[in-house]
């Protein structure tokens, strides 16, 4: 038996395919082979489009500062990189006054925003921030009065005066464990707010901060709170409870004025404390209490227990599966109107453990 191979006759080189894409006013041809060129066509004009979007300086460190938004795009991304080079900061006043703004993706690159860089961006509702912001500067969000929804990422270090002043459409907002610094008058006017949770390394609330968020009707401050400055809690008029995790700190001069409704609540084991705080009232804060735990008897109601809490408290139950490593969930939220509550999780059957947690909102 014999093998034998014919050879193919010599042939012209193939012609590589050519791709001319126009973006805007933007054109480039690029050689290829097939749809992965086009891709990488249309991301490096993507890239080169969002960069000429703004002004920008290189700095010594190699790295980018924008200077000021030059795009009429409502819906603005600011690119991680610029000719290569890291975006880490976002100068003073870079978006201020932009009026038609309305939402922002700052990426995770970006380390700082500057003073007043997005202050009275009046139509700006909705601001993504990425996981690399350190420092958030004065007046940085200043009279942005349609902004809804943002998020701090844990991470952030320091917030500056002013910075979130007059935001009032603010709903909700979590300062991160992160944080240390608190500036004077950051919170002020955010008339909207309602649910507000103070980080555990926040050391002192400054001048003002909290002034006239006249929504606001509950408050807790944790026990790495040391000093509260002069008007912190002025004209919270539908405030009612202040509640104090650690022993009494110092206070600046009408701390809570105008907040005549108010009852600060204190824990029992805490110093400092006696039948008047600030010129309001003290009353003893009860944590809530696990009652009658149950295990359903292996039947599909899984575990419950009931909770024993404040009237007009709200809690949050968290469950996780692991505590060496935990990722708390919350699975169920109560607000108590008779004093205690009946907590039952369908879904333990499903997990060979589970633990839980009562927080406050």
């Amino acid at each position: 038996m014999s093998y034998s191979t014919t050879l193919p006759a010599a042939q012209a080189p193939t012609r590589r395919p050519t791709f001319n894409i126009k973006l805007g006013w933007r054109s480039r041809t690029v050689h290829g082979t097939g749809i992965l060129s086009l891709l990488l066509l249309i991301l490096t004009l993507t890239a080169e489009a969002k960069a000429e979007e703004f002004s920008y300086s290189t700095n010594n460190s190699g790295t980018i500062t924008l200077q000021s938004y030059t795009g009429t795009n409502p819906v603005a991304a600011i690119p991680e990189t610029i000719t290569g080079l890291p975006v880490t900061e976002i100068a003073p006043y870079a978006f201020a006054n932009k009026f038609s703004l309305t939402s922002v993706t700052i990426p995770d690159s970006v380390t700082s925003l500057g003073d007043s860089a997005f202050s009275a961006c009046v139509g700006l509702t909705n601001v993504m921030i990425g996981r690399g912001l350190a420092h958030i500067g004065s007046r940085a969000f200043y009279f942005c009065g349609s902004l809804t929804i943002l998020r701090l990422p844990n991470g952030v270090f320091s917030i500056g005066d002013n910075a979130f002043d007059s935001c009032s459409s603010l709903a909700r907002f979590t300062i991160p464990d992160s944080v240390v610094k608190v500036g004077n008058f950051a919170f002020q006017g955010c008339q909207g707010l309602t649910d507000f949770t103070i980080g555990r390394n926040v050391s002192m609330i400054g001048t003002a901060t909290f002034a006239e968020c006249s929504r606001l009707s509950k408050i807790t401050i944790p026990d790495s709170i040391t000093n509260i400055g002069d008007y912190a809690l002025g004209s919270c008029t539908n405030l009612t409870g202040i509640y104090f995790i650690g022993n009494a700190p110092s206070i600046g001069e009408n701390v809570f004025f105008g907040a005549t409704r108010a009852t600060v609540y204190r824990l029992a084991d805490q110093t400092g404390w006696s039948g008047m705080f600030g010129g309001l009232p003290t009353a003893l804060w009860l944590r809530p209490r696990l009652l009658n735990p149950k295990f359903g008897d292996g039947k599909p109601a899984g575990f419950g227990f009931n909770i024993d809490w404040t009237n007009g408290m709200t809690v949050v139950v968290e469950a996780a599966t692991d505590l060496a490593s935990p990722l708390w969930i919350p699975v169920a939220t109560n607000t108590f109107s008779t004093g205690s509550a009946a907590f039952t999780d369908p879904d333990s059957t499903h997990y060979p453990g589970r633990f839980y947690r009562l927080r406050s909102q």
